[in-house]
């Protein structure tokens, strides 16, 4: 390909991505009921913006995404001219075709491109007042290769896209929703004022004129250590009257060199943190890219789950470091989701307790007091049952029965962010397998942010995630454990102490420590690590103690010693090695050892980790219950890769007859079945004191909210819809319910 056009289809697909970002928050808003002047407004606004892409495609020679935009351009003049009328049913198309151009985008020579932008073409020009295009077959983007693309574009998750009336259908606030569409930052590229650019450059030449000032005094202190050398010529009587004149000599030399390179260090310093902080100023980004992909994803979650909701965006404008916006996506869209699935109720739920029908979610970024960032996602929703979070880390084993009824309101909400705890009653695609908040707090974490929870049990619940506007040069403290050393960052260490050993007490047979009023759970690092512990540690009467924020939580770490504080740039491990469980990389102070990094995020799932080694897992046996020798083999063969013990059954009474005879840690079921039902079978097991608490799962392809109702008042555990069905859902929901 030509350089010249390669390079302008480069720049094509910046603005690409920028337009269909506008596109969509502006059809988003479309859908909210605005006055006529408004929607005039935004319907012009897409009209001009299809246009704009249309005659950016033919530029670089991109006939597919040309011929799409001109389909869809046709429909938007006619509804700008009031020639047609925009109805609800016309949505769902409009959102699939925006997803077809951004697969045309990136890669608009695919095997399937010309089918679907034919069939996409066809079904937009089937539009017609009061007509229900039909979205099947070539029109459909496959969701696995969508999620593909968006996670190599922006890390953004994408749901399945399903028609929805006004009424249900989620809403952003006119006055919340970003002022100013920003560009998607596909290829990894900035915009720059020329300012800024020749600020930087002046600085860089000043940093070049320091180095040839340094340059100047190593010269000079040559010539001083040259001008002390000594002819062995010299007569031996004169050697003692030439060295001591050399020698003054070379001190006053060496004493006004030094003068001159603490100056010029000094300088250097100066000019070098000036450097940093404006080329660390140009990757500040605005946080309405980080919500950039909430109105689109909350749509499409409200109408899967027949739920109403008002998405109101505050604090767009605040600024942050690029990389601190690309570590917040994935803790924001899981906070977003389980504020939607969790806490706000449905429709008929929230009447009946008195509420509006549409529940409100507010996502709120700030600058604190301490000048800190403060992303807060607040919903008007039930709340947390603290209650519930105790039985369920009593059941998986998480935490005792006393100690439950010994954990404050604060320790037990903490209790959300461990790993395969959630409340909720079932299993769905969107939320319910106990992984994502403890996803949230290592990502945050891993920020050297905290995050704070609270509730009010009936009326919402707010999340509040702290952390710096800008990644700082890396300061750690050093800590020496089993005559290895390692370095916590200093930002998640709240007090470094020595601790007597009659100060901790044992609540659960667990190690604790109490500081500022809480009981904190007390980790040795080399139990931590699994390294071998140091010989007499357990005999000693004074501990050295770190108080470490791991994202969700305080905890009490022991190490043997304190050995200062390091500062430094972090070197990533070699992309060969593959991420590191316990380490975010190693430092290289100024003695040139390598000294690895910890993760603080670890310390708080490490907390909870069973004693249990893999070579005592026992394997789990299951009940695949399937009429279907297809789906049944499949399921089976699926599930033993998988490491599981099967057995399968053809009906719901087969079902029924195995598990009296024989013992399985969880049951597997389609719905649909000749003689019994997956319903029934349910029902029939739930029925008898020996399966109360047996995992029951069910696996089908009803997908209305009626059906899900039924699986859970028979007593299912989960309920996985067949087409959103995936390998690792199935299996994932399989070890959290058993294991």
């Amino acid at each position: 390909m030509d350089k010249f056009l390669q390079a302008l289809r480069e720049d094509f697909r910046l603005e690409a991505n920028e337009l269909l970002a506008n596109i969509e928050l502006s059809l988003i808003e479309l859908e909210q009921g605005l006055s006529e002047d408004t929607r005039q407004s935004l319907t012009e606004e897409i009209y001009r913006s299809t246009h704009s892409l249309k005659g950016a495609a033919r530029s670089v020679n991109y006939p597919l995404i040309e011929q799409l935009c001109m389909s869809l351009e046709e429909v938007w003049k006619k509804l700008k001219n009031g020639e047609m009328e925009l109805q609800s049913s016309m949505y769902s198309l409009f959102h699939q075709s925006l997803d077809l151009l951004r697969l045309l985008v990136d890669n608009s020579e695919r095997s399937d491109a010309v089918a679907r932008t034919e069939a996409m073409c066809s079904a937009i020009a089937g539009i017609e007042i009061q007509t229900k295009p039909k979205l099947m077959g070539l029109l459909d983007v496959d969701e696995h290769e969508l999620q593909l693309h968006h996670a190599q574009q922006s890390q953004e998750i994408i749901l399945p896209q399903e028609e929805i009336p006004v009424d249900q259908s989620a809403s952003a606030s006119e006055e919340s929703m970003p002022k100013q569409r920003l560009q998607r930052d596909d290829t990894e590229t900035v915009r720059v004022s020329l300012k800024r650019l020749n600020h930087l450059l002046t600085l860089a030449e000043e940093l070049a004129s320091g180095n040839s000032s340094v340059t100047f005094v190593s010269e000079e202190l040559e010539k001083v250590f040259s001008g002390l050398s000594i002819s062995a010529n010299i007569h031996e009587n004169d050697v003692r009257a030439l060295v001591k004149r050399r020698l003054h000599e070379a001190s006053k030399s060496i004493n006004r060199l030094a003068g001159l390179l603490e100056n010029h260090a000094h300088e250097l310093r100066l000019m070098t943190d000036e450097l940093i902080y404006n080329l660390k100023q140009t990757l500040m980004f605005p946080a309405s890219e980080l919500f950039a992909v909430l109105p689109r994803m909350v749509r499409d979650i409200a109408a899967e789950s027949g739920k109403q909701i008002e998405l109101v965006l505050q604090g767009s404008e605040v600024t942050l470091d690029k990389r601190i916006l690309e570590g917040l996506k994935d803790p924001l869209i899981h906070l977003v989701r389980n504020c939607i699935d969790h806490g706000l109720e449905l429709p008929e739920q929230r009447e009946a307790a008195g509420k509006l029908a549409k529940g409100k979610l507010v996502v709120k970024m700030h600058i604190n007091a301490e000048g800190k960032a403060a992303l807060v996602v607040s919903d008007d929703g039930r709340g947390i049952d603290t209650k519930a979070l105790r039985r369920k880390a009593v059941d998986k084993g998480l935490i005792t029965p006393e100690a439950a009824d010994s954990m404050s309101e604060s320790d037990a909400l903490r209790l959300i962010f461990k790993s395969g705890v959630s409340t909720s009653q079932m299993v769905s695609r969107i939320s319910g397998h106990g992984l994502g908040m403890s996803i949230v707090a290592d990502k945050v974490a891993a920020l050297t942010g905290s995050i704070d929870t609270n509730t009010d049990q009936g009326r919402g619940t707010r999340f509040t995630i702290t952390l710096p506007r800008m990644l700082a040069l890396f300061k750690g403290i050093r800590v020496r454990t089993a005559g290895r050393q390692f370095l916590i960052p200093t930002s998640s260490i709240q007090k470094a102490m020595r601790v007597q050993r009659n100060k901790l007490f044992f609540p659960a047979a667990r190690p604790c420590l109490s500081f500022d009023g809480k009981q904190l759970p007390v980790l040795s690092l080399d139990a931590v690590l699994g390294v071998q512990r140091s010989p007499g540690a357990d005999q000693l009467d004074i501990f050295n103690v770190l108080i470490v924020n791991a994202g969700a939580q305080l905890v009490a770490l022991v190490v043997d010693d304190v050995l200062g504080e390091e500062e430094g740039v972090i070197k990533p491990f070699d992309e060969g090695l593959g991420a590191n469980r316990f380490f975010s990389g190693v430092l290289v102070p100024g003695d040139a050892s390598m000294v690895p990094v910890l993760k603080p995020g670890l310390l708080a799932s490490q907390e909870s980790v069973a004693s249990k080694s893999i070579a005592e897992k026992k394997v789990i046996r299951l009940l695949i219950a399937e009429d279907s020798l297809t789906v049944r083999n499949m399921l089976r063969t699926m599930l033993e890769l998988a490491g599981f013990a099967v057995t399968t059954a053809v009906n719901g009474i087969e079902a029924l007859q195995m598990s009296q005879r024989e013992t399985f840690d969880a049951v597997v079921s389609d719905i649909e079945m000749p003689g019994m039902n997956g319903f029934e079978l349910t029902k029939r097991l739930r029925s008898m004191p020996a399966f109360e608490n047996l995992p029951i799962i069910l696996v089908t392809s009803l997908e209305s909210d009626d059906d899900r109702r039924r699986g859970m008042e028979a007593g299912a555990s989960a309920y996985i819809v067949k087409s959103n069905f995936e390998q690792g859902n199935l299996i994932e929901t399989i070890n959290r319910l058993v294991v």
